[in-house]
Protein backbone atom coordinates (compact mmCIF):
# COMPACT_ATOMS: atom_id res chain seq x y z
CA UNK A 1 0.00 0.00 0.00
CA UNK A 2 1.74 3.17 -0.99
CA UNK A 3 0.13 6.59 0.81
CA UNK A 4 -0.25 9.63 -1.18
CA UNK A 5 -0.53 12.92 0.29
CA UNK A 6 -0.71 16.41 -1.77
CA UNK A 7 1.60 19.33 -1.47
CA UNK A 8 0.78 22.14 1.06
CA UNK A 9 0.17 25.51 -0.31
CA UNK A 10 2.77 27.01 -2.25
CA UNK A 11 4.55 29.91 -0.35
CA UNK A 12 6.67 32.46 -2.31
CA UNK A 13 8.99 34.31 0.00
CA UNK A 14 8.17 38.10 -0.24
CA UNK A 15 4.36 37.68 -1.19
CA UNK A 16 2.38 38.99 -2.43
CA UNK A 17 4.61 41.78 -3.74
CA UNK A 18 8.04 42.52 -3.61
CA UNK A 19 10.18 45.38 -4.32
CA UNK A 20 12.91 44.87 -6.92
CA UNK A 21 15.63 47.24 -8.02
CA UNK A 22 16.02 47.36 -11.70
CA UNK A 23 19.45 45.71 -13.25
CA UNK A 24 20.01 43.50 -10.04
CA UNK A 25 19.80 39.56 -9.68
CA UNK A 26 17.54 38.48 -7.92
CA UNK A 27 16.05 35.02 -6.26
CA UNK A 28 12.61 34.02 -6.25
CA UNK A 29 12.26 30.93 -3.98
CA UNK A 30 9.30 29.19 -3.83
CA UNK A 31 8.65 26.69 -1.24
CA UNK A 32 5.97 23.33 -0.73
CA UNK A 33 5.94 20.75 2.42
CA UNK A 34 4.42 17.55 3.39
CA UNK A 35 3.89 15.90 -0.12
CA UNK A 36 4.62 12.55 -0.98
CA UNK A 37 5.98 11.90 -3.90
CA UNK A 38 7.65 15.40 -3.72
CA UNK A 39 5.96 17.76 -5.64
CA UNK A 40 7.40 19.42 -8.63
CA UNK A 41 7.18 23.05 -8.97
CA UNK A 42 6.87 25.19 -12.41
CA UNK A 43 7.32 28.75 -12.18
CA UNK A 44 4.92 30.88 -14.39
CA UNK A 45 4.77 34.91 -15.80
CA UNK A 46 2.31 36.35 -17.83
CA UNK A 47 0.82 32.92 -18.92
CA UNK A 48 4.61 31.38 -20.10
CA UNK A 49 6.91 28.65 -18.27
CA UNK A 50 9.72 30.40 -16.89
CA UNK A 51 12.68 27.88 -17.29
CA UNK A 52 16.12 27.89 -15.54
CA UNK A 53 14.50 27.21 -12.05
CA UNK A 54 16.54 24.68 -9.97
CA UNK A 55 14.67 22.21 -7.16
CA UNK A 56 15.75 20.48 -4.45
CA UNK A 57 13.58 17.76 -2.49
CA UNK A 58 14.08 16.80 1.01
CA UNK A 59 12.79 14.37 3.33
CA UNK A 60 10.85 15.86 6.61
CA UNK A 61 11.83 14.71 10.02
CA UNK A 62 8.98 12.12 9.51
CA UNK A 63 11.42 10.46 6.80
CA UNK A 64 8.19 9.97 4.37
CA UNK A 65 6.93 13.24 3.35
CA UNK A 66 9.22 16.10 1.49
CA UNK A 67 9.94 19.42 0.88
CA UNK A 68 10.64 21.11 -1.81
CA UNK A 69 12.05 24.28 -2.72
CA UNK A 70 12.64 25.85 -6.17
CA UNK A 71 14.75 29.31 -7.10
CA UNK A 72 14.40 31.74 -10.28
CA UNK A 73 17.38 33.72 -10.55
CA UNK A 74 16.27 36.81 -12.94
CA UNK A 75 17.45 40.45 -13.14
CA UNK A 76 14.18 42.60 -13.60
CA UNK A 77 13.93 45.66 -16.25
CA UNK A 78 11.23 48.01 -16.11
CA UNK A 79 8.73 46.56 -18.14
CA UNK A 80 8.92 44.30 -15.24
CA UNK A 81 6.74 46.78 -13.15
CA UNK A 82 3.26 45.44 -12.07
CA UNK A 83 4.52 41.41 -13.73
CA UNK A 84 3.08 38.66 -11.77
CA UNK A 85 4.85 35.47 -11.16
CA UNK A 86 3.12 32.05 -10.58
CA UNK A 87 4.76 29.55 -8.50
CA UNK A 88 2.67 26.00 -9.28
CA UNK A 89 2.95 22.67 -7.73
CA UNK A 90 1.76 19.44 -8.20
CA UNK A 91 2.35 15.45 -7.25
CA UNK A 92 0.59 12.74 -8.24
CA UNK A 93 -1.83 12.81 -5.44
CA UNK A 94 -3.01 16.48 -7.00
CA UNK A 95 -2.44 16.45 -10.42
CA UNK A 96 -4.36 19.81 -10.78
CA UNK A 97 -2.18 21.37 -8.82
CA UNK A 98 -1.98 24.25 -6.29
CA UNK A 99 -0.17 28.08 -7.36
CA UNK A 100 0.50 30.72 -5.61
CA UNK A 101 1.45 34.37 -7.35
CA UNK A 102 4.01 37.68 -6.53
CA UNK A 103 3.72 41.12 -7.99
CA UNK A 104 7.05 42.77 -8.81
CA UNK A 105 7.47 46.07 -7.40
CA UNK A 106 10.41 47.66 -9.43
CA UNK A 107 12.49 50.17 -8.55
CA UNK A 108 15.03 51.63 -11.02
CA UNK A 109 17.98 54.04 -10.58
CA UNK A 110 17.09 57.23 -11.52
CA UNK A 111 18.72 58.64 -15.08
CA UNK A 112 19.98 62.08 -14.53
CA UNK A 113 21.04 64.23 -18.08
CA UNK A 114 22.72 67.79 -18.03
CA UNK A 115 23.13 69.97 -21.10
CA UNK A 116 25.32 73.22 -20.72
CA UNK A 117 24.70 75.55 -23.25
CA UNK A 118 27.83 77.70 -23.42
CA UNK A 119 26.96 81.54 -22.76
CA UNK A 120 28.67 85.07 -23.12
CA UNK A 121 29.98 86.13 -19.71
CA UNK A 122 30.11 90.12 -19.22
CA UNK A 123 32.89 91.45 -16.98
CA UNK A 124 31.37 94.34 -15.09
Amino acid sequence: LTVLIPPSDPVIDGAPEILLRAGTLYNLTCRVEGAKPPAAITWYSDGQQQEGATSTHALMDDGKRGTTVSVLTFSPTDRDIGREFTCRTNNEALPAGKESRIRLNVHHVPSVTLSIHPQKVREG
